[in-house]
């Protein structure tokens, strides 16, 4: 790729956190403007950046990768991207800004005014990803974009795409989703009807052909294991993964690649939904699949419901039937003693003794 000219103006990033609040703001990434001639210039800026410069790199069209190396400075970062002096290759060029984790964010912007479409880079693997892209659209509209797989012979498929505010859009075909182990190796061709636009490009086999290899499943939150193997040494690889169906949930920057020609990352994914995800990296050849499976659902332990006490009731005690009181025998009273009294009657001669007690 033709030498970019970097004019490089400083802006020191700062984060602002409100009072309360624990969480640091996201850095964010804009690119203006967004669509220019092949002689135009691009502002980039990088806000609420951590501590340490920033990772930066622009892909032109063709896949060709250049590290931008902004100075810390007050407000941001910004960088300004001056065209080469024969111009800018038409297409669609994207800034990867690195994040920890091995997240990355990216903006895209448009060298060229012509509508277009076109598959890029162009002449990709069978073992890859088709990244489709149009540019100088109506913007924030719906395209169906028509893609006959070798010619045709393999069938058609229609992939719905939705510019952005540019007019430009970057949809992905994963073999794996259309049911092939890999794209066969001929010639394609993609159309948007509503246009006139049709391209044609070949999947070919390379010398070289890149590997990626994941854990065949991750619980929704934890990261993912990732190998990358005969990819060129020492290249940062831009990846995104994706549900399937075009646009991609996320993306993911790892590297350097070693002199090896490998590397290994560790992708924080962040909370997915369960099911069945491609990750692919676009610009260097190589795709694979994983499954995001639920966390397991607590089981609640049960709380005992308290059983309320019962109190039996009282036994009444039989109360004792009152025994007759036995009525206290008199003491006997002794009987006065009377005194005897004797006396003696009759005639003389026949007087008896008469005694009474007195």
């Amino acid at each position: 790729m033709r030498a970019v000219l970097l004019s490089c103006v400083l802006v020191l990033a700062t984060v602002s956190i409100a009072q309360g609040q624990t969480a640091p703001i996201a850095p964010a990434l804009s690119v203006s403007p967004a669509v220019g001639d092949l002689h135009t210039s691009h502002q980039v800026r990088v806000d609420n950046m951590p501590s340490g410069a920033p990772l930066l790199l622009l892909f032109a069209p063709d896949g060709t990768q250049t590290e931008l190396y902004p100075y810390s400075m007050n407000g941001g970062y910004q960088v300004t991207l001056d065209p080469p002096s024969g111009g800018w290759d038409p297409g669609l060029y994207r800034v990867v800004l690195g994040l920890s984790g091995g997240g990355a964010v990216s903006q895209t912007f448009t060298a060229g005014t012509s509508p277009s479409l076109y598959v890029g880079p162009p002449s990709p693997s069978p073992t890859s990803v088709f990244n489709l892209i149009g540019t100088n659209l109506p913007p924030n509209t719906a395209v169906d974009v028509h893609l006959f797989l070798t010619g045709g012979i393999q069938g058609e498929r229609v992939i719905t795409a939705t510019t952005d505010a540019s007019g430009a859009f970057s949809v992905y075909v994963w073999p794996l989703a259309l049911g092939f182990p890999f794209f066969p190796a001929g010639i394609y061709r993609a159309s948007l009807p509503a246009y006139n636009l049709t391209t044609e490009f070949a999947a070919r086999e390379h010398p070289s052909s890149a590997t990626l290899t994941a854990e065949d499943s991750v619980m929704s939150g934890q990261p993912l294991s990732v190998r990358f193997t005969l990819y060129r040494p020492d290249r940062y690889l831009w990846g995104i993964y994706a549900p399937g169906d075009g646009p991609a949930t996320g993306e993911f920057l790892a590297g350097p690649t070693s002199m090896s020609e490998t590397a290994d990352a560790t992708l924080a994914l962040g909370q997915l939904t369960a099911g069945t995800y491609y990750l692919a990296t676009p610009y260097d050849w190589g795709e694979t699949s994983f499954t995001v499976l639920e966390p397991p659902t607590a089981t609640p332990t049960a709380t005992p419901t308290s059983t309320p006490t019962v109190t039996p009731a009282p036994v009444p005690t039989a109360t004792p039937k009152p025994r007759p009181t036995s009525r206290p025998k008199p003491t006997p009273t002794s009987r006065p003693r009377h005194k005897l009294v004797c006396k003696k009657k009759g005639k003389k001669g026949h007087k008896k003794k008469v005694c009474r007690r007195r």
